[in-house]
């Protein structure tokens, strides 16, 4: 190959003399023979013409057998190569091009995972270069802005307020004012009203220049909500506990002092009787509440509820009796995977408001159905009904719609708190149906469990 090499350059620099040669003594005879100038440019431009051609196809040439050997490189077997002088420098390409490839399929499978990672955040997460090019968001990220998924440049958010408050944080970044991140309360408005907690991180390089910055958005509407709720909850419990405690404690220190005429006396002993008992069940009902809010995991069974059902009607049979109504039963039998005590306590708080809550000779109509893939539990009464603005506030603990009746028959607004936590725990939903005096229906629908 070496030869064939040199035997080509050589006869080339060989073509290249002799055309020279031959040019030097055209000029010479020319002169010599005194022709014109036009033919002796003609004859020059033909022979320039047939040097740079020659000069191409001998280019071309070379570069096929020069090139070709290296373009068809097997890295995996280099004992034939044509170049031997070249080995060295393949094998060591060879490990570089093996070490770069791993590298490539690692840093790619890092990537996947982040992306993985990053899609699958409830929290929006928008990484955008210090120009405000935006280099990656995740799904929860587009759930905030109505055109983050078709913009490239964070300064085309249509959110002027949030883009204001990003391009101060951005501006003190630049200014190297702060290096930690920086934590901001934000309201949403549009497309979906969630109070978030934005964090803007800096990215710096190593020689403390901003290079970008993450922004994280963490939905806290719930957390506020949560905390709302336990600060209500626990002021509502002072002030229900105290309420009974104090009537005992009066009614208690003016027998002390026999400060009671005799007549009077079993009037104090029936309200201390009284309103202990209805101190002692709400306390339960708060134990239950707590039980179910902490509770993770309880041994689940297979539960016919229309046993819990038929239980649960015969101990409110005196209370329907004593407010004149009638119960209704159509049962069926109907198995749910669950816990029976709490499956006959939801079934009870149900029952046992739907009679409190209704009308001298009304009725509660309680109806269960095996459906295809469900359980219905179907609670109907004729009762006082809830008006339409207030429905959705009658799981809350210590809501009551009627404040005087649930106080005038020992009703403490727990009942259907204890119902929304036995669901969750069950998996459950339940839907209403009620208009104020007419009455209201309460559906429960489980998943249907198998027959034992």
């Amino acid at each position: 190959m070496q030869k064939k090499i040199f035997f080509i350059i050589f006869s080339t620099i060989l073509s290249l003399v002799i055309l020279t040669n031959g040019i030097l003594i055209f000029i010479a005879e020319s002169f010599l023979t005194q022709q014109t100038l036009p033919w002796l440019l003609a004859y020059v431009l033909i022979v320039l013409c047939l040097v740079f051609l020659s000069s191409a196809l001998v280019a071309r040439f070379l570069y096929h057998i020069l090139l070709k050997p290296l373009q068809t490189i097997n890295f995996e077997n280099l004992e034939h190569f044509p170049y031997p002088e070249l080995g060295a420098l393949l094998e060591k390409i060879k490990s570089q091009n093996k070490a770069v490839q791993t590298q490539f399929k690692h840093l790619k499978r890092k990537k996947q995972e982040l992306q993985s990672l990053t899609q699958n955040m409830n929290d929006g997460l928008i990484f955008i270069s210090c120009g405000g090019k935006i280099l990656s968001q995740n799904l929860s990220a587009q759930k905030y802005f109505v055109n983050l998924k078709s913009i490239a440049n964070i300064l085309e958010l249509d959110n002027a307020q949030f883009l204001k408050l990003l391009l101060k944080n951005l501006k003190i970044f630049k200014k190297d004012k702060q290096k930690s991140d920086v934590r901001e309360n934000f309201t949403f408005a549009y497309p979906s009203k969630a109070e978030c907690e934005v964090v803007f991180s800096p990215i710096f390089s190593q020689k403390n220049k901003l290079k970008g910055m993450i922004i994280v958005l963490s939905n806290i509407s719930e957390l506020k909500r949560a905390q709302n709720l336990r600060k209500e909850f626990s002021a509502n419990v002072t002030h229900e506990l105290k309420t009974p405690l104090t009537s005992i404690l009066a009614s208690a220190e003016m027998l002390k002092n026999k400060l009671v005429a005799q007549e009077d006396l079993p009037h104090f002993v029936d309200k201390i009787y009284l309103e202990s008992k209805r101190l002692l069940a709400m306390i339960n009902e708060i134990l239950k509440i707590s039980f179910l809010d902490e509770a993770q995991s309880l041994p689940l069974h297979n539960v016919n509820l229309k046993n819990v059902a038929q239980r649960v009607c015969q101990r409110l049979e005196l209370t329907a009796n004593k407010h004149h109504i009638k119960l209704e039963l159509d049962l069926q039998d109907s198995y749910v995977l669950g816990v029976e005590e709490l499956l006959e306590n939801l079934i009870f708080n149900l029952c046992d408001n739907a009679i409190k809550y209704n009308h001298k000779g009304g009725f509660v109509k309680v109806k269960l159905r095996a459906l295809a893939k469900s359980v219905e539990l179907c609670i109907k009464d004729n009762g006082i009904g809830i008006p339409k603005e207030l429905q959705e506030r009658i799981f809350e603990r210590f809501f009551c719609v009627d404040k005087s009746r649930s106080k005038k028959i020992g009703g403490s607004g727990l009942g259907l708190s204890i119902v929304k936590s036995v669901l969750r725990f069950h998996n459950a939903t339940i839907s209403v149906k009620s208009d104020k005096d007419k009455g209201s229906e309460f559906i429960v629908r489980f998943a249907q469990a198998k027959s034992p």
